[in-house]
């Protein structure tokens, strides 16, 4: 209509007219105009206001407002803008806020952190675990992040975006480096790439592993042992044991006993073999030497192929990790020079070191094996190879002092003990090597002056007759184990596991009665075990009522041992109790 009015004027030669009717038509375009404009102006404003609060009732009102916009059918350029801030809001949520869902903490546990980064726990929270997610759902958030990750990316990079700036800087929280576009471009190729590669399974838990995240790293490596996984063989134990001598070593975890030890052997050859003792003849394990030395031996063995596995593990999640993957190895290789900080570099420390990688163990546990097998002449030979190499290893020198007394061979024992004791790193624990390993050569006169010293050693004083009879029993000295468990029991009555080790050389040299009664006392205060043990006695000196009552006090659930399992049931079997039968076959 205003068209036609103002060609009507032009027609007319009205120029008062035209010149009205122009500036009509100006005002109303810009009236409209700024309808128009001002319509999206009023979102975007407040949709910026929201972003720039940053809290998470803000955020959760933006993500409400934009999808509400976004469901309005846009423009492709609004459409666009819209999808960019929604894609910040959500990136920024999982990198500061906890998880509103599972599936957000899968997706937040792929982001990069600096370990013992201040933060909230997240992925650590009670109500999500990493075992209540399938291969595939990790597979999708590795997909998933990887995504955010570029969107925020492409974003950043564009200097004209309002939004660049933001983007940088989250950017920036997860990488630690200043923003410069060509480097970081690079860097989110290579991100988003080690993300996706094998379902997304390696990159997270080396991620988990990185921030100490044990709750679900743990959990997550065992899994990568018991599940059908599109994983090669080699990546899934290279995984696992990183994530087993990471939290070994990190969490300084404790080995108490010999089950605990069991437990971790492994561990304990890849960390630090010579810990608690369990390469040595004389301790708690020697019981159990030939199997504890056979499971060293596919340690060490096991540990070198390790070494080669985690080094090609680097190559293929190379630049986010090589902190984590540079400290394994310095675990590994006991190589901690500042020197080897590349993968280039370690890879040719391996290629130097490999061929006589700890060597001196497999020497050590070879002796070990000889030792038990009472093969000592070549248990001996094997010791001398190890301390060829390590002249100060603690196992093959005292373990070498066992093998002279064994071979009766006086002489070099005598040179042994004096340069033993002339290593006063080795002191006062080697005082009581050097004592039994006098016992063993016949010579108790000799272990006597050396116990005699070690006595005067703080706390020992009340240690030393029971750790000469346990060394005794353990080697078939029951005679003299029994001498010694007396006087150990006499300077300590109350201590339980003193009157128990009596009785087992009680029960040893033949005096059963005696035994009993000593566990008589102890009657109370002790673990199932010990009635078990009780009930064994009983039984092998013909007193088959108290063994029947003995028995019958053992709970069902203790035993999980097939040997004793089977002796109980042999001797019900012969007994008129049907009951106890039943119930002893029912734990079969």
């Amino acid at each position: 209509m205003w068209g036609l009015a103002l060609f009507a004027g032009i027609l007319s030669n009205h120029l008062g007219a035209i010149a009205f009717l122009a500036t009509v038509f100006l005002a109303e375009a810009v009236f409209w105009k700024w309808k128009f404009f001002s319509r999206l102006r009023r979102p975007q404003n407040r949709f910026l206001t929201l972003f720039v609060k940053n809290d998470q009732n803000s955020d959760s009102l933006l993500v409400h407002e934009i999808r509400e916009c976004l469901r309005q059918n846009p423009s492709p350029r609004e459409r666009e803008s819209l999808n960019q801030l929604l894609s910040l809001v959500e990136f920024r949520h999982l990198l500061i806020y906890p998880p509103r869902s599972g599936k957000e903490a899968l997706q937040e546990a792929f982001l990069l952190r600096g370990r013992g980064e201040e933060r909230k726990e997240r992925v650590q929270a009670s109500e999500f675990s990493v075992d209540d997610f399938t291969i595939q759902e990790i597979a999708d958030a590795a997909t998933s992040i990887s995504s955010a990750f570029w969107k925020v990316h492409q974003i950043a990079i564009d200097d004209k975006n309002i939004l660049s700036r933001p983007a940088r800087r989250l950017l920036e929280m997860i990488l630690s480096k200043p923003f410069e576009s060509s480097i970081y471009s690079r860097y989110t190729e290579t991100l988003t790439d080690s993300i996706q590669r094998e379902g997304g399974v390696p990159f997270l838990l080396l991620n988990l592993i990185s921030r100490g995240q044990w709750e679900w790293a743990k959990p997550l490596g065992q899994r990568l042992l018991t599940s059908d996984l599109s994983i090669e063989e080699e990546s899934r134990a290279c995984l696992y044991w990183m994530s087993e001598i990471q939290w070994f070593t990190r969490c300084s975890v404790t080995v108490p006993d010999f089950e605990s030890t069991i437990r971790h052997l492994y561990h304990l050859c890849f960390v630090n073999p010579e810990r608690v003792g369990f390469l040595e003849i004389d301790s708690q394990f020697f019981s159990q030497f030939e199997t504890v030395n056979e499971l060293a031996r596919e340690g060490f063995l096991f540990k070198e192929t390790l070494v080669d596995r985690v080094l090609h593990l680097w190559s293929e999640q190379a630049f986010f990790f090589d902190s984590l993957f540079r400290e394994t190895l310095q675990v590994l290789t006991q190589q901690k020079s500042k020197v080897y900080q590349t993968r280039e570099s370690w890879v040719k420390l391996w290629g130097r070191e490999k061929e006589d990688f700890e060597k001196e163990y497999l020497f050590l546990v070879e002796g070990n094996l000889h030792y038990v097998s009472k093969d000592f002449d070549q248990a001996l030979e094997f010791f001398d190879k190890a301390l060829e190499i390590n002249p100060h290893s603690r196992p093959a020198l005292l373990n070498r002092l066992f093998c002279l007394a064994k071979t009766n061979n006086a002489i070099t024992h005598r040179k042994s003990v004096d340069e033993i004791l002339s290593m006063k790193s080795l002191y006062p624990s080697s005082l009581s090597v050097i004592g039994n390993s006098f016992l063993l050569l016949g010579e108790d006169e000799e272990a006597k002056k050396i116990y005699a010293e070690l006595s005067q050693v703080d706390g020992w004083a009340r240690k030393t007759d029971y750790y000469q009879s346990t060394f005794c029993f353990e080697n078939g000295l029951y005679d003299k184990a029994l001498k010694f468990a007396l006087k150990a029991h006499e300077l300590n009555p109350e201590d339980m596991s003193v009157g128990f080790h009596l009785s087992q050389c009680y029960s040893a040299v033949g005096k059963k009665s005696d035994a009993l009664e000593i566990l008589k006392k102890l009657d109370g205060r002790g673990p199932q075990w010990l009635n078990y043990y009780r009930f064994t006695l009983e039984r092998d000196a013909g007193r088959f009522g108290d063994a029947h009552q003995t028995l019958l006090q053992i709970p069902i659930e203790y035993f999980d041992d097939p040997d004793e399992l089977e002796a109980a049931l042999d001797f019900a079997k012969n007994s008129s109790d049907l009951n106890l039968l039943r119930r002893l076959k029912s734990r079969r």
